[in-house]
């Protein structure tokens, strides 16, 4: 049976490509809201070129499926392909659909945050989780209260169950919400990494799977 620190450092790495994804995410849906010029994932700085990795680690050029939106998207609006390039910044301004590549993203975010708080439900039967002592008790992560424990020497975020969101939010309207302005400021696993720290989880969630017997998620 693996250790709790060698389960919590997989852990880890599946919940910080989570919170990267939801920058990606959050990138693309402003686009798709009309909010954002997606002019930042065709540059090169730092910071683009680690959404460049992000895409990867999902087996998507980012770059090229949107490049490939605004050619199909540019053909319908003027008949061709010409002056594509030399008129960059009015290609730029045609939407294309990026539905289909947001709710991946979204699909494999949730799929991760179910699997974490699962282990993080048989850590606590396990006796093996702790609450960090802070004030207020939770932080709100993206408008939702979420108690912050600690496992295996690492630190994580679970849901706070409907009874105490309620009670935070009474106690602390104006707490500071950790998930707004988001940015990639931790290092990009590789798909290699990402995919042995799924079946680390996995091979984990299977071996405990009695301890999930009176499972039961709380829902946002």
């Amino acid at each position: 049976m693996a250790h709790p620190t060698v389960i919590a450092k997989e852990l880890n790495i599946l919940n910080r490509y989570c919170k990267q994804l939801r920058i990606l995410e959050d990138y693309l849906t402003q686009y798709e809201e009309g909010n954002f010029s997606p002019r930042i994932l065709m540059a090169g700085k730092t910071s683009n070129e680690k959404i460049d990795q992000l895409g990867r680690t999902m087996d998507i050029d980012v770059k090229a499926y949107i490049r490939e939106l605004f050619e199909n998207e540019w053909i319908k609006e003027y008949g061709s392909e010409q002056n594509l390039l030399e008129n960059a910044p009015d290609v730029l301004k045609i939407k294309g659909d990026l539905s289909e590549l947001i709710v991946a993203i979204q699909h494999k975010r949730k799929m991760y945050y179910d699997w974490k708080d699962k282990v993080l439900f048989i850590a606590e039967k396990k006796g093996n989780l702790r609450l960090m002592p802070m004030h207020p008790p939770a932080q709100k992560i993206h408008g939702v209260w979420m108690d912050c424990v600690v496992y295996g020497k690492r630190r994580f975020h679970r849901y706070s169950s409907p009874e105490k969101a309620a009670d935070y939010e009474l106690k602390y309207p104006d707490a500071a919400d950790y998930g707004l302005n988001g940015y990639l400021n931790y290092t990009i696993y590789s798909s290699d990494e990402i995919k042995a720290a799924e079946t680390v989880i996995l091979d984990y969630l299977e071996s405990n799977k009695k301890y999930l017997k009176s499972y039961n998620p709380i829902l946002h």
